[in-house]
């Protein structure tokens, strides 16, 4: 069965830090593959080429921008490691399609830092456990990308909020790249801020620029189980979107939080 694994597949070319991978619509959206897809395989590049060196490196900053819509077959994944610093290391990747840019990321990371300084600097909202979710029809929606969830809908406890427990179906190990992907998979949290339904629906975002602070070197998550993920409507100012997301295990972890800003526009 094709899960997540294989649609983030990378090829390494001759050339090192070069490698290719296949868009397949197994991850399209309303107008073309799912932005969460382009920058799990951006962050895959990068750790693949930083592996042999330093495998110690964790991603703990992820940002990507999309410059251009892709189409349907191979892209071609460029990656430099800019700085191989003893603690924090800074690496970059460029996607292209033929002679285009489709996306670009800047990637920080570093090997484990100890936990003498922890704090519990977030509070994981009070919603149901996923037992008491009902898992969501996954073809009730627009394109392909949600059918490769599991999703409970999970009750709004603050306004412009949306929030569902997720796994990958069929599951995969949860890591970095996977919760990268969960940060850009809920529908968009500025629909809570519409008053009229039809127009809500009709509510579309396309992301711009995305980061992910990956809070956890390693999440310690089973493939089964199930992430909580909160996106939450900041504002919007002259057509433009900003998105704040957390991504929690289900024993109360914080694993991830996001920033994104994304253009609004209505579906016909």
């Amino acid at each position: 069965m094709v899960d997540f694994g294989d649609d983030t597949a990378l090829r390494s070319l001759a050339e090192r830090g070069v490698y290719e991978a296949t868009l397949t619509d197994r991850w399209w959206i309303v107008t073309g593959p799912n932005g969460g897809l382009l920058a799990a395989l951006l962050l895959r590049a990068v750790q693949d080429h930083v592996r042999a060196p330093r495998a110690e490196l964790s991603p703990r900053i992820l940002t990507v921008q999309f410059l251009s819509g892709p189409a349907l077959g191979p892209v071609r994944v460029q990656v430099n490691l800019d700085k191989d610093g003893r603690r924090i290391c800074f690496a970059s990747a460029v996607m292209t399609q033929g002679d285009r840019v489709i996306c670009q990321a800047k990637v920080t990371l570093a090997p484990p830092l100890g936990d003498e300084f922890d704090l519990s600097d977030h509070v994981m909202a009070a919603v149901s456990p996923p037992g008491d979710c009902p898992i969501l029809d996954p073809t009730a929606t627009y394109g392909s990308a949600r059918q490769r969830w599991q999703r409970r809908e999970v009750v709004a406890t603050e306004p412009a909020m949306v929030a569902g427990w997720m796994r990958l179906d069929p599951p995969v190990a949860i890591d970095a790249a996977v919760l990268a992907l969960m940060c850009d998979n809920l529908p968009p949290s500025l629909r809570a801020k519409v008053a009229d339904p039809e127009r809500a629906e009709r509510t579309h975002t396309t992301t711009i620029e995305m980061t992910v602070y990956f809070r956890r070197p390693d999440p310690q998550l089973s493939p089964q189980d199930e992430c909580l993920v909160i996106l939450r409507s900041a504002s919007v100012v002259d057509g433009l979107h900003q998105e704040e997301g957390e991504v929690w295990s289900a024993d109360g972890r914080l694993l991830a939080t996001s920033r994104q800003l994304a253009l609004v526009f209505l579906r016909a």
